[in-house]
């Protein structure tokens, strides 16, 4: 990637984070719960958090303001997941250097791979013409009264996203979910 290329994606973003915080003021609130300890309520707001970058456009049909202004599909996709990402590195850093949590590192490692399967899944939900809500909500209690079900032993714990046992695996079912749901966001893109 040369430099007019560089900066070209870098003004794309800003204009993408300028868009975002105008439009969406309740991420600001949802940060500040960023900064507690890795508990429940912090997997919830992540999970609210994600629903409501991309998946709330897509499911207000609002993909069409973005691709009026120099964005592409991929551009807004990869924008939004971006925006998600660099939030919660932010909450993660300020929590640690508030000391608010000293195991900030762990919990930024768990932070993002819950919310890269939640994105995940919650765009899956909002392209099929479902809320953002509905799947993630689903999913998160099969998940959590599965693995509750199964035992600390059992194999599906290492590969869930909210338990995280193995958090190499719980990445790997995260990036698998994020490639299914870009892959659905383009093909089902065309009729949005």
């Amino acid at each position: 990637m040369n430099d007019g290329a560089l900066v070209r994606t870098l003004r794309a973003f800003e204009a993408f984070l300028q868009i975002e915080l105008t439009r969406k003021r309740a991420l600001g609130v949802i940060f500040l719960l960023f900064l507690l300890p890795r508990s429940g309520l912090l997997f919830l707001a992540v999970m609210f958090f994600a629903a409501s970058l991309l998946p709330k456009d897509v499911q207000s049909r609002r993909i069409g303001m973005y691709l009026s202004l120099p964005f592409t599909r991929t551009g807004i996709f990869l924008c939004s997941y971006g925006f998600g990402l660099l939030a919660i590195l932010l909450g993660a850093l300020i929590s640690g250097t508030l000391a608010v949590d000293a195991d900030w590192p762990v919990k930024l490692v768990a932070m993002l791979i819950f919310f890269t399967a939640y994105f995940s899944i919650s765009l899956i939900g909002a392209a099929s013409g479902r809320d953002t809500l509905t799947l993630p909500v689903m999913a998160l209690f099969v998940e959590t009264t599965a693995g509750a079900a199964l035992g600390a032993g059992h194999p599906f714990r290492a590969f869930s996203v909210f338990y995280q046992e193995e958090p190499l695996y719980a990445g790997l079912v995260a990036l698998l979910l994020l490639g299914a749901a870009y892959g659905h966001y383009l093909i089902t893109g065309r009729r949005l």
